[in-house]
C-alpha cells in the first residue's frame, strides 16, 4: 500500500476512475447542503468542505486515516479540483451520444442505490433454524455423501462391432435375459462380439443413461437393451448396498451456508412484490 504522503497522483487517478465506475457519487457531491463552506470554485461549480469529507471517507480506511498527515486534506481537495476540471473539459468534447450514455449509467446506478436502500429498510431475512437444517438434510442426502453401491453384470456390444452382431443381440434379448449364468456363456457370445464383464460402482458415478436404468432394477433384475453412443448393453444387478450420508452434526454448518442466501433471496422477492403492489404499473407492450 502506498504511504499517504505519496498519494497525490494516485488519488487523482483514483478519483477519475471512481467517476467512471460510480457516477452517482459524483452526482451526489454536486448537490451538497448549502450550509457547507465552499472551498473552491471550478468553472462555476463549488467544491465544499462536505465534498472533501465525503472523498476522504470514501477513499481511506480508518487505519489509513490514523496515519494521515496534515497535507492529506489539501491533496484530496487538489484531486477534486482536477477531477472537476477534467469532467468539465470532457463534457465539452463528448458527443451527444456519449453524454446520453453517461446519463443512462448515472440513472441506472442511482436506481440501484435506491433499491439497495429500500431492501435495507424492508427486508429481514429469516434466520436459518435447526428445523430448516434438518429438513434440507433429509431432502438432499445425496449432497452429503449418501449413495448406493451396486454390483453389476454387463453384456456389451461395442459401437464398433459389426451390425450383424448388434442385430443378433437385439433378436435374442429374451433368451439372453432369461440366461441366469452369463459368465458360462461367455465363449459362445464372444464369437458374436458380446463382451461379458462385472463391476462394483456407485450409482452416482454411472453415466446419465445408465443411472436411471440401474436405479429402477431390483437385485437379479435385467434391463432392456441400453443404447448409448452406438454401444448396446444389457445390465443385471447382482447386489446393492446403501451408503449413508455423513452425520448431520458434521454438515449442519455447510447447510446453514447454503440456506442463508436462499432466505435472503426469498426476503428480497417478498419486498419487491410488496413494492410492485403499491406502484401504478401500465404495460405499454404485452408481457412475454
Amino acid at each position: 500500500m502506498l504511504p499517504i504522503k505519496q498519494f497525490g497522483l494516485c488519488l487523482l487517478i483514483g478519483s477519475c476512475l471512481s467517476a467512471c465506475s460510480e457516477p452517482e457519487e459524483n452526482t451526489a457531491v454536486s448537490h451538497q447542503a448549502p450550509e457547507s463552506p465552499v472551498l473552491v470554485m471550478v468553472n462555476g461549480e463549488t467544491i465544499t468542505e462536505q465534498d472533501v469529507e465525503f472523498a476522504i471517507n470514501k477513499t481511506f480506511s480508518d487505519a489509513e486515516l490514523m496515519m494521515a498527515d496534515e497535507g492529506l486534506r489539501q491533496k484530496v481537495l487538489e484531486s477534486l479540483v482536477a477531477s472537476r476540471a477534467m469532467r468539465h473539459a470532457a463534457s465539452l468534447e463528448l458527443t451527444m451520444e456519449a453524454r446520453e450514455y453517461i446519463a443512462q449509467r448515472v440513472a441506472a446506478y442511482e436506481e440501484e442505490l435506491y433499491v439497495r436502500e429500500y431492501l435495507r429498510l424492508h427486508t429481514t431475512p429469516q434466520p436459518v433454524t435447526n428445523a430448516m437444517v434438518e429438513s434440507y438434510y433429509q431432502q438432499h442426502p445425496e449432497y452429503f455423501g449418501a449413495d448406493e453401491v451396486v454390483d453389476l453384470e454387463l453384456l456389451t456390444v461395442s459401437a464398433t462391432a459389426p451390425d450383424s452382431d448388434k442385430q443378433w443381440l437385439l433378436a435374442n434379448v429374451a433368451s439372453v435375459k432369461a440366461n441366469a449364468n452369463w459368465a458360462a456363456s461367455g465363449d459362445e457370445w464372444r464369437a458374436r462380439a458380446v463382451q461379458h464383464s462385472e463391476q462394483r460402482v456407485e450409482v452416482s458415478k454411472l453415466s446419465a443413461k445408465l443411472r436411471p436404468v440401474v436405479s429402477g432394477l431390483g437385485v437379479a433384475d435385467v434391463s432392456d437393451v441400453v443404447v448409448e453412443q452406438g454401444q448396446l448393453q444389457l445390465v443385471r444387478v447382482k447386489a446393492r448396498q446403501s451408503i449413508p450420508p455423513r452425520p448431520l452434526a458434521e454438515v449442519s454448518a455447510d447447510i446453514r451456508k447454503r440456506l442463508a442466501p436462499l432466505n435472503v433471496k426469498r426476503a428480497v422477492k417478498e419486498a419487491s412484490e410488496k413494492a410492485a403492489q403499491t406502484a401504478t404499473i401500465e404495460w405499454v407492450t404485452p408481457r412475454s
